[in-house]
């Protein structure tokens, strides 16, 4: 301590006097710190306290620096020393293995190698040279000590690297700015991907995969976000098309399903991205997510194996979210709407393509309740031919979708193949598509032009068609609906026959026909008893 103090009294003069610290200065302290290095590891080597060397590695690397600004170097030859010093100190450790020194010598090997990475270097050939060794040095430590958390450091190493390596090899162009960045970067969570899959085909841990992994999440976040800002949609594109292969190739070697619905998220927002920066017409869009949610539900097939029955329930789903999504999304596109714009057939395709795909899904995974949602969904299809056709009258938008719940809600009560019988979703599914049927025309008939009656016997004949189908079907729902509407259907005719004739024939009639039917009533009391009590049982038994 006494002669570190001494030497270093001319440098400390110095400064206390504003004056920059002299080569000479700095020599005298590099000759005392090499000098006790010297002694120490002689102390060191001949009383055998190996913990002690510590103070050699101190003095080492005190020595460098000093000796470095003693002969006038630059900061790249210090950048070259402390790298030299990292590398053999992460040498060295090997001698030290399970003793406090080794950690000692691996954490200051990883100190100096990030120095050195960060200390200003002007050529960029070094700069690159120093930070690729840093990174291997870092992969040696990680294998020398069986410890992959190395390998986080050495993937900071390669990954800042990387930059400077693609500067050297392919000149940046005239102007770089951060969609240059974005271009560099791309390929590389792709590298860390395959890097991964072979380690993994040599039979490492997963831990050792691990930080490949993280580092390429790491910077395709990184990518996809510089992407976004600089509104570089055909690099972000490619590359998210090209992340979503490898997490594809990645997740099956690793055997992690959930990569699917991943890869298939990426590799949608991939095809927007390049749809957008191509400046793709309105109907490419459903059009194209059409054919890949097809491509992602057909992929599945590949995988036959009965322990990768996950795998094909992953495509499956994936590809139904995807096509739900493009069906729904084609609802929020003004365009689509407009009188005759072709639009309206590409959205068509997409909810007729979704109700194909849902009636081949119940049949190929054993899933009755898809059938049902492929009818319902088919019969959406009717508002986009409506749309095109540029049709005003609401009957265009409620038919289909009503008798498709009504027949769907008769269908579902004689299904066998549901183990718990539905008849609370089946009369709900007949009562919602009734209602909407004969509410609908219920509604028109308010209508005060010369529609009215028209509609009055529309209502009345949807009337009459829910009621013969409800007693072929014994269906007490459509039955009930049927009586419904007949009961509207009739007071509205009364309504128009009060305004159209004369009151005194309106009452005369309702007279007559109270008159009739109590006399018949007084007749076949009898009858008509017997009846309703097999009517009430028959009723009971009906669905």
């Amino acid at each position: 301590m006494m002669a570190i103090a001494w030497s270093a009294y001319p440098a400390l003069a110095e400064i206390g006097a504003a004056q920059a610290v002299s080569p000479a200065a700095f020599g005298y302290l590099a000759w005392t710190f090499g000098a006790l290095t010297i002694a120490y590891a002689i102390y060191c080597w001949l009383s055998k306290r190996r913990w002690m060397q510590w103070t050699v590695a101190i003095g080492v690397t005190l020595t460098t620096i000093t000796g470095n600004q003693a002969l006038g170097l630059d900061l790249s030859a210090l950048a070259v020393e402390f790298l030299a010093l990292a590398v053999g100190k992460a040498i060295v450790a090997r001698l030290y293995r399970g003793t406090r020194m080794h950690t000692f010598l691996y954490v200051t090997a990883a100190v100096q190698a990030v120095i050195a990475a960060a200390l200003p270097v002007e050529q960029d050939w070094l700069r690159a040279v120093i930070l690729i060794t840093a990174g291997a040095m870092s992969t040696f430590m990680a294998v020398d000590s069986k410890r992959s958390e190395w390998l986080y450091l050495a993937g900071a190493f390669f990954t800042y690297g990387w930059y400077w390596l693609l500067k050297v090899v392919i000149p940046p162009p005239p102007n770089p700015g951060p969609s240059t960045l974005e271009l560099i970067f791309s390929p590389l969570p792709v590298i860390y991907a395959a890097v991964a899959v072979v380690l993994y085909r040599v039979g490492t841990l997963q831990r050792w995969r691990a930080p490949f992994y993280a580092w390429a999440g790491a910077v395709a976040a990184g990518v996809v976000y510089l992407g976004a800002q600089q509104d570089e949609r055909t690099i972000l594109g490619v590359a998210l098309i090209a992340y979503a292969a490898a997490i594809y190739v990645a997740t099956a070697v690793e055997d992690e399903p959930y990569g699917v619905p991943l890869a298939s998220l990426l590799g949608a927002l991939g095809l927007f991205s390049l749809l957008v920066a191509g400046s793709a017409a309105v109907q490419w869009y459903p059009l194209t997510f059409t054919l890949v949610a097809w491509a992602i539900y057909a992929a599945g097939f590949a995988w036959r194996h009965a322990e990768r029955e996950v795998w094909r329930g992953m495509h499956r789903f994936s590809g139904l979210a995807l096509l739900v999504l493009t069906a729904l999304a084609c609802f929020t596109v003004g365009d689509f709407s407009t009188t005759g714009n072709p639009g309206a057939f590409a959205a068509l395709a997409a909810i007729w393509a979704l109700a194909v795909m849902f009636a081949v899904d119940a049949r190929l995974s054993a899933t009755p309740a898809f059938d049902y949602a492929a009818l319902i969904t088919a019969s959406l299809g009717s508002y986009w031919i409506a749309r095109y056709l540029g049709a005003d009258n609401i009957q265009w938008y409620i038919a289909a979708p009503g008798l498709a719940l009504v027949a769907g809600g008769i269908t579902l009560h004689a299904d066998r193949r549901f183990k718990t019988p539905l008849p609370s979703v089946a009369n709900a599914w007949i009562g919602i598509g009734s209602a909407g049927l004969l509410g609908t025309t219920a509604f028109q008939t308010l209508d005060p032009t010369t529609s009215a009656s028209l509609y009055t016997g529309l209502l009345l004949g949807e009337a009459i068609g829910a009621l013969l189908i409800g007693i072929a079907t014994r269906s007490r729902a459509l039955v009930l609906a049927g009586a419904a509407g007949a009961a509207l259907a009739s007071l509205r005719a009364l309504v128009i026959l009060i305004q159209e004739v004369p009151l005194f024939i309106v009452f005369g009639l309702v007279a007559i026909v109270l008159l009739g039917g109590a006399a018949a009533l007084a007749v076949l009391r009898a009858r008509f008893a017997d009846a309703r009590v097999a009517m009430t049982r028959s009723w009971n038994d009906w669905s």
